[in-house]
């Protein structure tokens, strides 16, 4: 999976209505707990990737977040 496309996985997993990179996750109004949940399901299902929670909340924007799966895009 392409870089782009995990941005719109993520995207609906946290059903936001825009999504940048540059976006800082705690300005977004959707960023919650159970944000966090589908963002690791997203991870795991999409990429194979399973992270702990902790890697997720040490992110604070999306580029970042994004870049915890690198290993794995195409």
């Amino acid at each position: 999976m392409k870089r782009e496309a995990f941005l719109e996985e993520i995207k609906e997993a946290i059903q936001a209505d825009e999504l940048n990179e540059s976006d800082f996750l705690l300005d977004m109004d959707e960023w919650d707990s159970l944000a966090e949940t589908a963002v690791l399901l997203a991870f795991s299902s999409n990429l194979n990737l399973f992270l702990e929670v902790s890697k997720i909340r040490e992110c604070n924007t999306v580029k970042e977040l994004l870049d915890l799966g690198n290993a794995e895009y195409e």
